[in-house]
Formats: C-alpha cells, structure tokens, sequence
C-alpha cells in the first residue's frame, strides 16, 4: 500500500487493521520525500493483524506498507497514521 501524504507529514504511530485471517507474516514500513527515489525502511515486522505501532517520528510525503511474505492475498482493510502528541509543559 503506497499513500501520497499531500504534503511533508510528520507521524509517530500507526493502526492497521487486517481483518481476522492474520496473513500478513513479514512487512515494512517505508518512506521517502518529495524528489527522492528510494524508499527508506523505519520499521519491519513480521506480522499485522490489528497492530497499533508507535516509532521515532518519521517525516516525509510518501508511505508505503511493503508486505514481503503473506500466506495469501493480504487483506488490509485501513491503514491510519497518527501525528506525534503534544507533550505536556514540565
């Protein structure tokens, strides 16, 4: 799953929701910048099912889901990315 932001995006979590067959069993999470070529891999996993991650802020414009190894069709139904929360003054 391959998704144009829009525009420059900073996010720090993500919610997928698989469905209940859980066929995913290798993936990445992969970005790239307006103008760059290459994806840049920020997280790999080995299986999604519903699977809320949180990694270091990432930014750039372009996302993608790459699944490397399913046991069938993949059947990915959302896919959500979420800014990094405002953290309370100490």
């Amino acid at each position: 799953i391959e998704v144009d932001l829009g525009q420059t995006t900073t996010f720090d979590r993500m919610l997928t929701i698989e469905g209940s067959w859980g066929r995913v069993r290798r993936f990445q999470l992969q970005c790239r910048d307006e103008g760059d070529t290459q994806w840049r891999t920020f997280h790999e996993g080995t299986t999604l099912g519903d699977l809320s991650l949180r990694f270091e802020p990432v930014t750039a414009r372009y996302f993608r889901l790459n699944v490397l190894e399913a046991t069938e069709v993949p059947t990915i139904w959302e896919v959500y990315l979420y800014p990094p929360m405002a953290r309370a003054a100490e």
